[in-house]
C-alpha cells in the first residue's frame, strides 16, 4: 500500500508542478494580449478550452513576435502530456 502512495507522488507531483507552470506562464500570455485587445474583445480567464488558448497563442504571437513565452506554454503542455503517457505506461 505504501509503495502504490510512492508511485503517486512521484508521477503526481512534476504532473502537478507543470500544470502549475503552465497556468503561470498562459495568464502571463492572456494579460499580455488583453493589454493589446479592446475592452470589448479581451479575452476572459475562466473556462480555458484549447480552442481559446490556440486564440491565446496566435495572438500573442502576433502582437508579440519575437516573445519566447508561447512557445514555453506549449512546450510545457506537451512536457504534460508526455509525462501523462508516461505515468500511465508505468502503472499498466
Amino acid at each position: 500500500m505504501e509503495q502504490i502512495g510512492l508511485r503517486l507522488l512521484i508521477i503526481g507531483l512534476p504532473f502537478s508542478l507543470l500544470g502549475i507552470a503552465n497556468m503561470i506562464v498562459y495568464s502571463k500570455m492572456l494579460d499580455e494580449v488583453n493589454e493589446r485587445l479592446p475592452e470589448p474583445e479581451q479575452i476572459e480567464f475562466f473556462l480555458r478550452s484549447p480552442s481559446k488558448a490556440s486564440r491565446v497563442r496566435k495572438l500573442h504571437r502576433q502582437f508579440y513576435p519575437g516573445d519566447p513565452l508561447g512557445r514555453w506554454e506549449l512546450g510545457l503542455e506537451v512536457s504534460m502530456v508526455l509525462w501523462f503517457a508516461v505515468a500511465t505506461w508505468y502503472f499498466l
